[in-house]
């Protein structure tokens, strides 16, 4: 098995519910992957990841990630 080399990044920021979303970005050669990680504050404290790719766009890569976040914890449906 051979190393892939990849570069990330990763911010972190409170959305409209004051929920924590974390997002890595990931760069690996001829693709870009985004997790969106978003951990409740509140009692059940529950954590949902959403995933996005995109092959050389960032910004599609991170709104794909954040629309499947956003499904699987609020099931909303953002366009």
């Amino acid at each position: 098995m051979e190393n892939i080399p990849f570069d990330g990044v990763s911010w972190s920021f409170y959305n409209e519910h004051g929920d924590l979303v974390e997002l890595d970005v990931f760069y690996f050669p001829g693709l870009i992957k985004v997790s969106a990680l978003l951990c409740e504050d509140k009692p059940k404290y529950r954590d949902y990841v959403g995933e996005g790719e995109h092959r050389n766009n960032r910004k599609k890569a991170i709104q794909a990630a954040l629309i499947n976040l956003n499904r699987k914890a609020y099931g909303e449906r953002i366009k």
